[in-house]
């Protein structure tokens, strides 16, 4: 919220999300929050690899967004698929990399990009 400029303190959290989507913003994840039974053998890489294709095909059929912001370092392996993938606009990363919100020079980049 930083990033877009959209203060949080002291405010519902109905009335930021508002907020979020009247200046066009719509945030998806890639994957869904893991079993426990599922936490020991979890591969944060191999499941990325696997949910990306039903997240491309959700933003072509679904979301239609103009342009992708893909945040956070861990969707580094999932880079390259992004780049190369139909995914319904245009995906923009932080120099071939995702935007990394706890480095302060990518958060300035993502906030100019926005």
């Amino acid at each position: 919220m930083n990033a877009l400029q959209i203060e949080c303190d002291g405010r519902a959290a109905e009335a930021v999300l508002s907020e979020f989507q009247r200046k066009g913003f719509f945030l998806t994840h890639v994957l869904e929050c893991a079993s426990d039974a599922e936490i020991e053998a979890f591969n944060l890489g191999e499941a990325l690899k696997t949910k990306l294709p039903s997240v491309l095909r959700r933003m072509r059929t679904s979301l239609h967004p103009k342009r992708i912001f893909v945040i956070s370092k861990e969707m580094a392996i999932v880079s390259g698929e992004l780049k190369t993938a139909q995914a319904g606009g245009e995906v923009v990363l932080d120099r071939d990399a995702p935007f990394d919100l706890d480095d302060p020079g990518s958060l300035m980049r993502l906030h100019a990009a926005l």
